[in-house]
């Protein structure tokens, strides 16, 4: 599976962080962890893993004041990465 879907989203798998990940997972997908979003992360975490912050609203600008990556599914919301989880869920 490629990294970018054939409808130009990006496809993710959540992954929780216990262990280490790296950046993309074995499928080609990119490993993220969904951040609460109330305190700073940056935008990796020590797994490899990518910080994301779901978003049902349009937002200025790629990123979250926390670092991580503003995300959206579908309908894609206009500022955040367009994305397709493969694996796990975003809440």
């Amino acid at each position: 599976m490629p990294t970018i879907a054939t409808n130009g989203n990006q496809n993710i798998s959540v992954v929780n962080g216990s262990s280490r990940v790296g950046a993309h997972a074995l499928d080609g997908s990119l490993n993220v962890i969904q951040s609460a979003g109330n305190t700073f992360t940056g935008l990796r975490h020590s797994s490899g893993a990518t910080y994301v912050v779901p978003t049902a609203v349009p937002v200025i600008g790629l990123q979250h004041p926390s670092g991580a990556l503003y995300v959206s599914v579908s309908p894609h919301q206009p500022g955040s990465s367009k994305v397709t989880v493969v694996t796990g869920a975003l809440t």
